[in-house]
Protein backbone atom coordinates (compact mmCIF):
# COMPACT_ATOMS: atom_id res chain seq x y z
CA UNK A 1 0.00 0.00 0.00
CA UNK A 2 1.32 3.56 -0.58
CA UNK A 3 1.16 5.79 1.92
CA UNK A 4 0.31 9.43 0.87
CA UNK A 5 3.35 12.07 1.53
CA UNK A 6 3.11 14.41 4.35
CA UNK A 7 -1.15 12.70 5.19
CA UNK A 8 -2.50 13.97 1.27
CA UNK A 9 -4.95 12.13 -0.55
CA UNK A 10 -6.01 10.14 3.06
CA UNK A 11 -9.46 10.00 3.36
CA UNK A 12 -12.05 11.00 6.39
CA UNK A 13 -11.27 9.48 9.56
CA UNK A 14 -8.30 7.25 7.99
CA UNK A 15 -5.48 7.16 10.36
CA UNK A 16 -1.99 8.14 9.25
CA UNK A 17 -0.44 6.95 12.37
CA UNK A 18 -1.50 3.50 12.03
CA UNK A 19 -0.39 3.79 8.06
CA UNK A 20 3.02 4.84 9.43
CA UNK A 21 3.83 2.17 11.87
CA UNK A 22 6.37 -0.23 10.51
CA UNK A 23 6.43 1.89 7.35
CA UNK A 24 8.00 4.96 5.65
CA UNK A 25 6.25 8.57 6.53
CA UNK A 26 7.42 11.80 4.60
CA UNK A 27 7.52 14.91 7.23
CA UNK A 28 8.43 17.42 4.81
CA UNK A 29 10.61 19.97 6.77
CA UNK A 30 9.28 23.61 6.01
CA UNK A 31 8.92 26.67 7.44
CA UNK A 32 6.32 28.06 9.54
CA UNK A 33 4.06 30.44 6.82
CA UNK A 34 5.41 34.13 6.77
CA UNK A 35 8.94 32.72 8.65
CA UNK A 36 11.83 34.67 7.16
CA UNK A 37 14.96 32.59 5.58
CA UNK A 38 14.85 29.79 3.07
CA UNK A 39 11.27 27.81 3.25
CA UNK A 40 13.72 24.01 3.37
CA UNK A 41 16.99 22.79 4.14
CA UNK A 42 19.74 22.49 1.66
CA UNK A 43 20.85 19.16 -0.44
CA UNK A 44 23.25 17.64 2.38
CA UNK A 45 21.80 17.20 5.42
CA UNK A 46 22.00 14.61 8.11
CA UNK A 47 18.99 13.46 10.84
CA UNK A 48 19.08 11.98 14.25
CA UNK A 49 16.72 12.26 17.33
CA UNK A 50 17.39 12.53 21.07
CA UNK A 51 13.82 10.15 21.86
CA UNK A 52 10.23 10.57 20.99
CA UNK A 53 9.11 11.96 17.57
CA UNK A 54 11.62 15.12 17.28
CA UNK A 55 13.93 14.79 14.85
CA UNK A 56 16.58 17.05 14.65
CA UNK A 57 18.22 17.96 11.19
CA UNK A 58 21.07 20.20 10.28
CA UNK A 59 21.71 21.12 6.65
CA UNK A 60 24.32 22.88 4.52
CA UNK A 61 22.79 25.92 2.87
CA UNK A 62 24.82 26.48 0.04
CA UNK A 63 22.73 29.37 -0.99
CA UNK A 64 24.60 31.36 2.17
CA UNK A 65 27.58 28.53 3.40
CA UNK A 66 25.60 28.04 6.24
CA UNK A 67 24.53 25.73 8.88
CA UNK A 68 21.08 24.90 9.97
CA UNK A 69 19.58 23.00 12.79
CA UNK A 70 15.69 22.34 11.91
CA UNK A 71 13.21 21.19 14.47
CA UNK A 72 9.84 20.53 14.51
CA UNK A 73 7.38 21.09 17.31
CA UNK A 74 4.72 19.20 18.62
CA UNK A 75 2.33 20.50 16.25
CA UNK A 76 4.26 19.38 13.43
CA UNK A 77 5.24 23.15 12.65
CA UNK A 78 9.47 22.99 11.89
CA UNK A 79 11.93 25.74 12.55
CA UNK A 80 15.55 26.79 11.65
CA UNK A 81 18.18 28.56 13.09
CA UNK A 82 21.35 29.42 11.64
CA UNK A 83 24.47 28.04 13.50
CA UNK A 84 27.58 28.68 11.90
CA UNK A 85 28.53 30.61 8.58
CA UNK A 86 26.75 32.87 6.20
CA UNK A 87 27.27 36.28 6.26
CA UNK A 88 30.60 35.96 4.16
CA UNK A 89 31.67 32.62 5.69
CA UNK A 90 31.11 29.38 4.21
CA UNK A 91 30.27 26.38 6.82
CA UNK A 92 28.61 23.90 7.00
CA UNK A 93 29.13 21.20 4.28
CA UNK A 94 29.47 17.58 4.74
CA UNK A 95 27.57 17.77 8.32
CA UNK A 96 26.96 14.72 10.44
CA UNK A 97 24.91 14.85 13.52
CA UNK A 98 24.01 12.48 16.41
CA UNK A 99 22.17 12.21 19.84
CA UNK A 100 21.56 10.35 22.85
CA UNK A 101 18.76 11.81 25.92
CA UNK A 102 21.53 13.76 27.01
CA UNK A 103 24.04 15.48 24.40
CA UNK A 104 23.89 16.36 21.16
CA UNK A 105 27.07 16.52 18.21
CA UNK A 106 27.20 17.77 15.31
CA UNK A 107 30.45 17.80 12.99
CA UNK A 108 30.81 19.81 9.42
CA UNK A 109 33.10 20.92 7.54
CA UNK A 110 34.52 24.60 7.14
CA UNK A 111 35.45 26.03 3.83
CA UNK A 112 39.14 26.74 5.10
CA UNK A 113 39.81 24.60 2.88
CA UNK A 114 38.57 20.89 4.59
CA UNK A 115 38.77 21.67 8.28
CA UNK A 116 36.50 19.87 10.82
CA UNK A 117 34.07 21.70 12.89
CA UNK A 118 32.37 20.82 15.80
CA UNK A 119 29.57 21.31 18.06
CA UNK A 120 27.84 19.80 21.05
CA UNK A 121 25.32 20.32 24.02
CA UNK A 122 22.64 18.42 26.20
CA UNK A 123 19.46 20.46 24.06
CA UNK A 124 19.93 22.47 20.92
CA UNK A 125 19.53 25.79 22.74
CA UNK A 126 22.90 24.48 24.43
CA UNK A 127 25.10 24.04 21.54
CA UNK A 128 28.30 25.47 21.71
CA UNK A 129 31.55 25.44 19.35
CA UNK A 130 34.26 22.90 20.67
CA UNK A 131 37.93 23.92 19.66
CA UNK A 132 39.46 21.04 18.09
CA UNK A 133 43.53 21.02 18.13
CA UNK A 134 43.57 18.77 14.60
CA UNK A 135 40.82 20.40 12.48
CA UNK A 136 42.42 19.59 9.16
CA UNK A 137 40.52 17.18 7.26
CA UNK A 138 37.13 15.93 6.07
CA UNK A 139 33.58 14.33 5.85
CA UNK A 140 33.61 13.87 9.61
CA UNK A 141 31.27 11.47 11.14
CA UNK A 142 30.23 11.60 14.87
CA UNK A 143 28.70 9.39 17.46
CA UNK A 144 27.80 9.60 21.09
CA UNK A 145 28.37 6.46 23.28
CA UNK A 146 25.92 5.47 26.39
CA UNK A 147 27.85 7.65 28.65
CA UNK A 148 27.10 11.12 26.67
CA UNK A 149 30.68 11.28 25.30
CA UNK A 150 31.07 12.07 21.92
CA UNK A 151 33.80 10.56 19.46
CA UNK A 152 34.62 11.93 15.82
CA UNK A 153 36.44 10.42 13.41
CA UNK A 154 37.50 12.23 9.73
CA UNK A 155 40.19 11.71 6.87
CA UNK A 156 43.34 13.23 7.35
CA UNK A 157 44.84 15.68 4.92
CA UNK A 158 44.63 15.24 1.58
CA UNK A 159 43.09 11.68 1.99
CA UNK A 160 45.85 10.23 3.91
CA UNK A 161 44.44 8.23 6.86
CA UNK A 162 41.66 8.66 9.19
CA UNK A 163 42.13 10.73 12.70
CA UNK A 164 39.87 10.11 15.62
CA UNK A 165 39.30 12.80 18.37
CA UNK A 166 36.61 12.68 21.38
CA UNK A 167 36.16 14.70 24.68
CA UNK A 168 37.62 11.60 26.56
CA UNK A 169 40.82 12.88 25.35
CA UNK A 170 40.39 16.46 25.70
CA UNK A 171 39.93 16.29 21.88
CA UNK A 172 43.94 15.23 21.21
CA UNK A 173 43.38 13.53 17.69
CA UNK A 174 44.84 10.31 16.98
CA UNK A 175 45.59 8.80 13.76
CA UNK A 176 43.96 5.32 14.17
CA UNK A 177 44.21 4.14 10.25
CA UNK A 178 47.33 5.68 7.85
CA UNK A 179 46.00 3.81 4.91
CA UNK A 180 46.47 6.22 1.98
CA UNK A 181 43.73 7.29 0.09
CA UNK A 182 40.72 6.88 2.66
CA UNK A 183 38.75 9.12 4.26
CA UNK A 184 35.79 10.10 2.19
CA UNK A 185 31.77 9.20 3.14
CA UNK A 186 33.11 8.54 6.64
CA UNK A 187 30.33 6.28 9.12
CA UNK A 188 30.90 5.42 12.42
CA UNK A 189 29.53 2.14 14.49
CA UNK A 190 29.64 1.97 18.22
CA UNK A 191 29.87 -2.14 19.50
CA UNK A 192 29.88 -2.82 22.85
CA UNK A 193 33.59 -1.46 23.76
CA UNK A 194 34.56 -0.68 20.43
CA UNK A 195 34.40 1.98 17.53
CA UNK A 196 33.98 0.54 14.06
CA UNK A 197 34.58 3.39 11.23
CA UNK A 198 33.72 2.59 7.84
CA UNK A 199 34.93 4.97 4.97
CA UNK A 200 35.59 4.71 0.94
CA UNK A 201 39.58 3.62 -0.10
CA UNK A 202 39.98 5.05 -3.59
CA UNK A 203 42.90 3.75 -6.13
CA UNK A 204 43.61 4.08 -9.45
CA UNK A 205 43.09 0.43 -11.86
CA UNK A 206 43.57 -0.23 -15.70
CA UNK A 207 39.60 0.57 -15.71
CA UNK A 208 39.91 4.21 -14.14
CA UNK A 209 38.76 5.06 -10.40
CA UNK A 210 37.93 2.40 -7.84
CA UNK A 211 36.49 2.44 -4.78
CA UNK A 212 36.08 -0.22 -1.79
CA UNK A 213 34.96 0.18 1.75
CA UNK A 214 37.67 0.23 3.95
CA UNK A 215 37.09 -0.89 7.81
CA UNK A 216 38.74 0.45 11.04
CA UNK A 217 38.16 -1.28 14.10
CA UNK A 218 39.46 0.56 17.80
CA UNK A 219 38.88 0.33 21.26
CA UNK A 220 36.56 3.12 22.46
CA UNK A 221 38.45 5.94 23.92
CA UNK A 222 38.61 5.81 27.91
Amino acid sequence: MRVPRSGRGLRPGCDRDGLCAGGVCHALPRRARGASGVDAPGPETALASQGGDQPLLVAYDPRVGGLDLWQRDGGGTWSARRLDGGAGANAGMAPAIAASSTKIAIAYELDAPHHVALMTGSTPATLIAIPLDAREGRDPAVAVDPDGHVIVVFGGPEGQGLVMTSDQRGWTSTTIDATPNVGRANALVLEGCALRAFTLRDSVTARGFAFAVHEVTVPLPQ
